[in-house]
């Protein structure tokens, strides 16, 4: 479609998100994701379409609001079977940049928290993983991908206990029993450096089970914890969190893009907050960019903040940390 009308066809479409199946009487929430490319006549079919598919993935793993408009300057478009190559050859050659975002508490003192991000060295360019990571997942990949991140991070001599670094664990790699084990052991020998380690996982469906539930209890302590991030992009259950004894909650991103102005997201917000604190979980505020919305953020209670407003994610062997 061109680019006037895409905001059309997604205003409908999106009426279908709200679907949902019916099965033996019941009705449970459906699951729709949308990719949309951009085109004009000098576009081939085949490359508009492997737009959207890649558009689509993005939507699916990283989406707050299950659709995503690729953009053209985050990567080479590549088919599935394409970027398996790919991912392949940089896990073999180590193409993989870590950098790191820093996390601001508003009062509380302590050791300094950041972020790690994986990104893909490509052609001169440092892609973000919300590119690649959808293939990886298509392409059974993730376990791999998350492997390299853990070694490379208990390799650094720089870990210190005065400075967690928080690196994700995809859903898929804490289901792979192999890769558990491994985690789990490796942790286990890293002694108290694994202690400088925390693991963000994303707020999903899987995380309800009780073998879930478990797994991540084992993981919190054989590090400095657990926590899950995006949360409320879906439907809120705050029941299964009890018991995991998480060390914070990230609030999905798309809730602060207009926090100043957006009345319902601030009482939207207010209710998660209160809740997640009585649970006693800190609450933490993503993609927070500006001034206004860092003050908008302490106002309506949350305990940090993470975005450009407090730094831009920069390499870790270049200094990238939150100290």
């Amino acid at each position: 479609m061109k680019n006037p009308q895409a905001g059309e066809v997604r205003e409908r479409v999106e009426a279908l998100l709200t679907c949902h199946t019916l099965h033996a009487d019941s009705r449970y929430p459906g699951d729709l994701f949308i990719g949309v490319s951009v085109f004009d006549e000098r576009k081939a079919v085949r490359e508009v379409l492997s737009e959207a598919d890649q558009a689509c993935r993005q939507a699916e793993a990283f989406a707050s609001k299950r659709w995503h408009l690729f953009e053209q300057q985050a990567a080479p478009v590549r088919t599935a079977g394409e970027w398996q190559a790919r991912l392949s050859e940089a896990l073999e050659k180590d193409d993989f940049e870590l950098h790191a975002q820093p996390i601001h508490y508003f009062d509380r003192q302590g050791p300094a928290l950041s972020e790690v991000l994986l990104r893909l060295r490509e052609a001169g360019q440092s892609v973000p993983a919300s590119v690649f990571l959808p293939a990886a997942r298509a392409e059974g990949m993730l376990p791999l991908i998350d492997r390299r991140v853990v070694e490379r991070m208990l390799a650094r001599e720089d870990l210190r206990p005065d400075h967690v670094h928080a690196l994700n664990l995809n859903i898929a790699s804490l289901e792979d029993a192999a890769f558990f084990d491994w985690l789990l052991a490796s942790l286990k020998a890293a002694g108290d450096r694994a202690r400088c380690l925390l693991f963000e996982v994303a707020e999903a469906g899987q995380l309800r089970g009780a073998g879930m539930q478990e797994r991540l209890r084992r993981l919190a302590a054989c590090c400095a914890g657990v926590a899950v991030e995006r949360f409320g992009a879906g439907q809120q259950d705050f029941g299964y969190l009890t018991g995991l004894e998480l060390r914070y909650l990230k609030i999905s991103g798309y809730y602060m893009q207009d926090i100043e102005d957006n009345s319902e997201h601030q009482f939207y917000l207010r209710t998660l907050l209160q809740m997640g604190h009585e649970l006693g979980l800190d609450m933490i505020a993503e993609s927070v960019e500006t001034a206004g919305m860092a003050s908008v953020a302490r106002t309506l209670g949350f305990d940090a903040i993470q975005g450009y407003h407090v730094g831009h994610p920069r390499p870790i062997d270049e200094g990238g940390t939150a100290a």
